[in-house]
């Protein structure tokens, strides 16, 4: 029962009427949202000078982690090649210094070989070969040594932002205490 206009469409359900506001009053709330407005300005105008003032400091933090980050990873990988050089030299010792030795006795050119039948032989030692370094325990070492540089790395950023970092380092000062016991 609704009637249909003109145009073909239901009439709208009747919109309640707008009362007129003394000039009073609506003055008020402009100026109520004009001071808004203003204190919304004045804040992110202060909100955009600390971001400017802040900004060399998170740069140079950056520049930091960076330059931090590539030299872990230079001394992450020297330590590697230094514990493999390590670790081949070793083996190479214990192969080469028995013939090293030899080669001094056949250097006239007679060889006596009763003198070689006389030379003690190397006695077998079985512990001998667990001297080398676990390619595991390597890795660990590795590993242990690049995590524990790139925590003080970031340790060090955070307190240049102007992050408090004092309870990081008790908390990460009472775990390594926890794990020694």
């Amino acid at each position: 029962s609704r009637s249909v206009a003109p145009c073909g469409r239901a009439d709208a359900p009747s919109r309640p009427r707008l009362r007129a506001v003394p000039s009073g009053a609506m003055s008020g709330a402009v100026e109520q949202a004009g001071g808004l407005l203003a204190d919304i300005f004045e804040s992110g105008k202060r909100m955009v000078v600390a971001a400017l003032s802040a900004l060399p400091k998170v740069l140079l933090a950056l520049a930091v982690l960076y330059v931090g980050l590539k030299g872990i990873n230079c001394v992450a990988g020297a330590l590697q090649r230094r514990l493999e050089a390590i670790n081949v030299r070793k083996r190479t010792r214990r192969t080469s210094r028995f013939p090293t030795f030899r080669s001094f006795r056949s250097a006239g050119g007679n060889e006596d070989q009763a003198d070689e039948a006389d030379e003690p032989e190397e006695p077998k030692d079985e512990s001998a070969e667990p001297n080398r370094v676990d390619p595991t325990l390597m890795k660990f070492a590795v590993s242990a040594a690049s995590n524990g540089l790139k925590g003080m790395l970031l340790i060090t950023v955070a307190s240049m932002v102007g992050i408090s970092t004092t309870s990081f380092i008790a908390v990460f000062s009472m775990c390594t205490v926890a794990i020694g016991l």
